[in-house]
C-alpha cells in the first residue's frame, strides 16, 4: 500500500476545489512528503528546484529568493518552508499575518525529523472542510511512518560484519558526504553500517580527508544516474579519480541511483532498500577470510 503512497504522483490531479486548502510548498523534500500523503492536489505553489509537480504548478522561488507576489496571487492557505532553526523570513511572516496564512516551518535533517514533519503536516495544515479528510491524512501519515521504520530494519548479521566503514556523497567536486546526523547516516547506522565520518550531519571533504578517513567501500550518489553509470560507478568519482584510495581499487564502490536520494522526504523508504541492496552486494563480494579494514 505504502508503496504507492510514496511513488504515486498527483501532478495530473486537477486544481483545489473553492474553500479547499491551498498549499504553497518552498522544499521539494516537504513536496515529496505532502505527495505522499496524498495532499499533491492541494499543492497549487512549488520550489524552484522541486521536480515531481506538473509544469502546471507554478515555481514560486525558494527559500533564499520568494516571490512573494507571485504568492500572493496564488491565495494559499498554507505556506510551508524548510526553514528550521535558521528561522522564517521577517517579511514572509508579516504577509501571512496580514492574509491568514498558516504558515508551517519545519527543520529536517536525520530520519527522526521526517517522521516529526509527516506528524505535523497530517495534524498542521488548514484543513478548512469536510473534503479535506484530516482524520484519513492522520491514517495515511501513521502508515507512512510504520513503512519508513520497517524500512530500517538492521540487515542481519552476517551481512553487517563483513562491511567496514561506508562513505556516501552526494557530491565529488568538492567532495561532500553525509556524516552522522544526515538522513542518510540515519539509514546507515539503522541498516548495521558504519559511517565512515564522525561529526556534522553534512560535511564538504577536500581529498586529503577522503584519503584520511579510510572509507572501507565509496557510494555516491547519483540521482537518476543511467544503466551505463551504474555498471561503471568510476565514471561518477569526479576529482577523487586523482586519488588512490584502496576501496576504488578493490571495487568497492557503487552508485545510489533513486533520482530523490537527496531529498530527506517519503522517499527514504525507497533510497534505504536501494542502499540496502548495494550494501549487500559489497559483503557478498568481501572476502569472508578477511576483516574489513578499520
Amino acid at each position: 500500500m505504502l508503496a504507492c503512497l510514496v511513488g504515486c504522483s498527483r501532478s495530473n490531479s486537477p486544481a483545489p476545489a473553492p474553500g479547499q486548502m491551498r498549499i504553497v510548498c518552498l522544499s521539494p523534500a516537504v513536496t515529496d512528503l505532502l505527495l505522499a500523503l496524498d495532499l499533491g492536489d492541494r499543492i497549487v505553489g512549488r520550489d524552484s528546484w522541486e521536480e515531481q509537480l506538473s509544469d502546471a504548478v507554478p515555481r514560486v522561488g525558494d527559500l533564499t529568493r520568494i516571490d512573494l507576489e507571485a504568492v500572493i496571487e496564488l491565495q494559499p492557505t498554507d505556506v510551508v518552508l524548510q526553514a528550521g532553526r535558521q528561522g522564517l523570513p521577517a517579511r514572509i511572516e508579516q504577509i501571512a499575518g496580514e492574509r491568514g496564512w498558516n504558515l508551517i516551518n519545519l527543520q529536517i535533517d536525520g530520519v527522526a525529523d521526517i517522521e516529526q514533519a509527516v506528524r505535523v503536516l497530517a495534524t498542521g495544515l488548514s484543513f478548512t472542510s469536510e473534503s479535506d479528510a484530516r482524520d484519513e491524512v492522520f491514517r495515511r501519515g501513521e502508515v507512512l511512518i510504520a513503512e519508513i521504520r520497517a524500512a530500517l530494519e538492521p540487515m542481519p548479521e552476517a551481512v553487517t560484519r563483513r562491511l567496514g566503514p561506508i562513505m556516501v556523497l552526494y557530491f565529488t567536486d568538492p567532495p561532500s558526504a553525509y556524516g552522522p546526523g544526515s538522513y542518510i547516516g540515519d539509514v546507515l547506522e539503522s541498516l548495521g553500517a558504519e559511517n565512515a565520518l564522525a561529526g556534522g550531519a553534512w560535511q564538504e571533504l577536500d581529498l586529503e580527508r577522503v584519503v584520511a578517513a579510510q572509507p572501507w567501500a565509496l557510494i555516491i550518489a547519483r540521482p537518476g544516474a543511467d544503466d551505463s553509470t551504474a555498471a561503471h560507478p568510476e565514471r561518477a568519482l569526479g576529482s577523487l579519480a586523482r586519488v588512490d584510495l584502496a576501496c576504488v581499487r578493490a571495487g568497492r564502490l557503487a552508485v545510489l541511483r533513486h533520482p530523490n536520494s537527496q531529498l530527506p522526504g517519503a522517499s527514504v523508504i525507497a533510497v534505504a532498500g536501494e542502499l540496502r541492496g548495494i550494501l549487500t552486494r559489497l559483503a557478498e563480494q568481501a572476502d569472508p577470510a578477511e576483516p574489513p579494514e578499520p
